[in-house]
């Protein structure tokens, strides 16, 4: 490489640099405005938002910060922004129907309630706006960390208290799981045990929007009694507020049998988990584990709809 193209080089990424700090500084001035003339939301805790699925059998929808990219019109690692999916999004984000619960985590106050600080301090700079500018003024919201409490938050001994509290949730009731194609939430533990009984939908593991109506056209055959877990990543957020609509409870359960696993393993990071997709761990499912089989959870497999 000759000495002008070095010296291009060096340039471009110069002013690459220049232009990202830049826009840093844009949205934490522009952040400056939000924070100064908005009350942040009410967020209830952990415990209460629990207490509540529990004792008024609401739906759950839930944001994290991969929520609050794709309504930012901005790709996640397994699931393209496009204008369907930031208007699901919004939609539910700025719902107040009775009987469903919008979760967000407890981030916007003075105090930002994580063990990732810096993280959510640089993406409240980017995204408060759009979080603001959709949520209802006075509403309560309640905690998207239901789902997310042990890395970093739990002893071993807590998280498996919290986990017993969660399974009350759906403690005799017949369970429709809405799922990853390789999510296969409870196998190979007891976290669905105490249910009456479990059936599976399968979906994408990646893009899951693409099969957003399928997928609800093959729910509504269920009664309505059914209980709908959904672990689909940001599609399962919009989708509970749907099947919502249509007469389910319907609850958004996220990383929770990922979470399970590390507790039960006492996981100090986010390893990966044998025979289950898991994108936060950084490596690939392998063609062996994604032919795993287990005779109870492909007797549990009503559709795959991919």
């Amino acid at each position: 490489m000759n000495k002008a193209k070095k010296i291009a080089i060096k340039l471009i990424e110069s002013s690459l640099m220049i232009i990202k700090k830049v826009q840093r500084l844009f949205w934490k001035v522009t952040d400056i405005y939000y924070v100064k003339f908005f009350k942040p939301p009410v967020v209830k805790s952990v415990d209460e938002t629990i207490d509540v699925i529990i004792s008024k059998k609401v739906s759950v929808s839930r944001y994290g910060d991969g929520e609050m990219k794709l309504m930012n019109n901005k790709d996640i690692s397994f699931q393209e922004a496009s204008a369907f999916v930031r208007d699901k999004l919004i939609e539910t984000l700025s719902s107040d129907e009775e009987g469903h619960i919008v979760c967000v985590c407890d981030v916007f106050g003075e105090k930002i309630n994580s063990v990732n600080v810096d993280f959510w301090r640089e993406m409240l700079y980017r995204y408060r706006r759009i979080m603001y500018k959709h949520m209802i003024p006075g509403k309560t919201y309640y905690h998207a960390g239901i789902t997310r409490q042990y890395l970093g938050k739990k002893t071993q001994e807590e998280s498996i208290n919290w986990i017993n509290k969660m399974k009350k949730i759906w403690d005799g009731r017949g369970v429709l799981l809405i799922e990853g194609a390789y999510s296969r939430v409870g196998v190979g533990n007891d976290l669905l045990d105490n249910a009456k009984s479990v059936k599976r939908i399968l979906g994408p593991e990646r893009e899951a929007f693409s099969k957003y109506n399928e997928i609800i056209e093959k729910a509504m055959e269920f009664d309505r009694d059914t209980l709908i877990l959904l672990a689909l990543g940001p599609c399962a957020t919009a989708m509970a507020y749907d099947l919502h609509k249509l007469g389910f409870q319907a609850v958004d359960i996220g990383h929770i049998d990922i979470e399970y696993e590390w507790t039960l393993a006492g996981s100090q990071g986010k390893d990966k988990i044998k025979n289950k997709y898991c994108n936060e761990s950084g490596v690939a499912i392998t063609e062996e584990e994604k032919n795993y089989t287990d005779e109870t959870y492909e007797a549990q497999i009503i559709a795959k709809i991919y």
